[in-house]
Order: C-alpha cells, then structure tokens, then sequence
C-alpha cells in the first residue's frame, strides 16, 4: 500500500513540469551484490557472513566486506556502484535523511592496500586508497554529489565529467573536496529527482 501511494506521488511529482524536489523517505539508502565471481566475507558489529556465488538482498549499514577471491560488484540506490578486487576491503556506511539533505552513503577503503576499488557514480570513477573514503549524497535533479571524505581519493582518467568531457589523466581530490555527478532521471524508495 505504501509503495503504490509513494508512486504517485512520485509520478504526480515528475509529471507536474516543474523542477521536483527530493521526496526523502525516513529510510537509508542501500547496498546490494550485483555481481560476484569468487568469495567475499561481510562483517557487521555481532555478524560474520561469508558468501559464494549468491545474492545477499542488501548489506547492512557498518559493515566490513571483505572479497577472499575473485571480484565483486555493488549497486547502492544513489545510482552509485563499487567494485572490489581480491584482497580488497571496503567499509559501508549509510546515512539517514537529515532535513533537506537525502540519504548518504559513505564508502571508505580499509585494511589493506586496495588494488582495484573502484566506486562510480555516473560516468565518474572515483579510486579509494587505504584511509580513503567518499560520501555520496543526492543534492539535486539527477546529480549526486560526490565528497572525498578522508584519505586518498583519485578521479580516474576516462571518467566522464559532468560536462560530458573525458578526463585524460587522474585527478587526486583533497579531503573536504566535493564534485557534482549527474546521474539523470531517477525513482527509488529513497528519493525522485525530475527537470
């Protein structure tokens, strides 16, 4: 029932014409496996979770992942993915709406050092470093803004900026440093972004 209501609203929102709002629902944003060929291990405070070769529906806010083997990929509903590497560590955060502000997610490289994690939000991607970590949070009609929040954080060459221009070589971000991705049109539990 609350879902179909929250449609239309959502759908009334975007067909109104006029510049929506974000429509934060009391609810974190969330991560899923996409993609996994090998092993990862999850950790949350009180948990330990190993998995192979299955879907997890969504990994809980404070959790460690850890991939053993192979590779993994994720999806968060900011349209935001993260990949990951053997020997690759990551710690996810999820951050509930606070007045204007959506949901965040913070995805921070922990451990050791990564050899490929890798987190892309829209045609940007963003390489993590030990220490280094970045918030991702909605902050206007199909653009989410992408903070580096700590530590070590490149801007791949062959992102796409937001201008549509192909970076041609790494950018390094300094801490407190924030750019602004466009993802496009989108509808989630989390929030509706229209023009």
């Amino acid at each position: 029932m609350k879902k179909s209501i929250f449609g239309a609203l959502a759908l009334s929102a975007v067909m109104s014409g006029g510049r929506a709002r974000a429509v934060a629902v009391a609810t974190e944003p969330r991560l899923q496996i996409s993609q996994l060929s090998g092993t990862i291990e999850v950790e949350t405070p009180g948990r330990k979770e190993s998995v192979a070769g299955q879907q997890l529906p969504y990994l809980r806010s404070g959790s460690i992942v850890r991939v053993r083997s192979g590779a993994a990929a994720f999806r968060s509903d900011l349209r935001a993915s993260v990949r990951a590497g053997t020997g690759d560590a990551f710690h996810f955060t999820a951050l509930k709406p606070e007045g204007e502000r959506g949901g965040a997610v913070r995805i921070a490289a922990v451990e050791t050092e990564p050899k490929g994690l890798e987190v892309t939000v829209g045609g940007e991607k963003f390489l993590l470093r030990k220490g280094g970590a970045v918030l991702l949070t909605p902050t206007g009609p199909g653009e989410v803004t992408v903070k580096s929040d700590a530590g070590a954080v490149l801007i791949a060459a062959g992102s796409r900026a937001k201008n549509g221009r192909v970076r041609s070589s790494h950018h390094e971000m300094s801490e407190g440093e924030a750019i602004i991705v466009a993802v496009g049109l989108w509808v989630t539990g989390q929030a509706i972004w229209g023009s």
